[in-house]
């Protein structure tokens, strides 16, 4: 995510994403697994851009930065968000192919979609729960100084110790349990510790998020 970042700060970059492009985010690992039309869709993108079955890395991750037309026709891909010089070309690549295309295929309306494109897959089709909450979580690795004071954390492996964004669904049940039964707008407290969605939001939120980032598990993870 810190990566991404760079490019996606860069003035340049989002000039041309907000006037050239129609800007959308999608977790890689659903796509390439869901078995619907939304499915089929990425895997024939991502086919094009040696990362289908039969390429080098078998298949895995796809994930990178793509830019394709409506119809599924891939313009250009780099997986370099963390360079914003990179990617300023590889966008200025892929318009001038869109440049290059039909009059035809470049007019409002040229890709139809249908309204029904068939089911969804369900084990990928994630829907939050009916009066539940979704939870903006920021994590950063921290660790213990020479005195066994919490710092900042120390990571070899890319920029692992910069903080990190995630999300954290909750059920009614789960988020009443943290809230005072007489809480007021505006108010702040502390939320009990020890309850299973405390203890949910740590154990599989906090400490996962910051140390499969830096590949070791940090003395603690700092959240938000």
């Amino acid at each position: 995510m810190a990566g991404r970042a760079l490019a996606f700060s860069d003035p340049e970059i989002v000039r041309m994403a907000k006037e050239h492009f129609v800007p959308v985010a999608c977790d890689d690992w659903y796509q390439r697994r869901r078995k619907d039309a939304e499915g089929d869709f990425w895997r024939k993108v991502s086919d094009g851009a040696e990362h289908g079955p039969g390429a080098a890395d078998g298949g895995g991750t796809r994930q990178g930065i793509y830019m394709l037309t409506a119809d599924g026709t891939l313009l250009a891909r780099k997986n370099a968000g963390q360079n914003p010089e990179v990617m300023r070309e590889v966008l200025r690549e892929a318009l001038t192919k869109w440049k290059r295309l039909p009059d035809d295929r470049r007019q409002p309306g040229a890709v139809q979609v249908p309204a029904d494109a068939g089911p969804l897959d369900g084990g990928y089709t994630r829907r939050p729960p009916t009066n539940g909450l979704i939870v903006n979580v920021y994590t950063r690795l921290l660790d213990n100084n020479a005195f066994g004071e919490l710092c900042d954390a120390v990571c070899k492996v890319g920029d692992g110790d910069e903080a990190a964004r995630d999300h954290l669904w909750l059920t009614e049940a789960e988020w009443r349990s943290l809230v005072p039964k007489d809480a007021r707008a505006g108010q702040t407290f502390d939320s009990p510790r020890r309850s299973p969605a405390g203890s949910r939001a740590s154990t599989w939120w906090i400490t996962p998020a910051a140390s499969r980032r830096c590949g070791r598990r940090p003395t603690c993870g700092r959240s938000g």
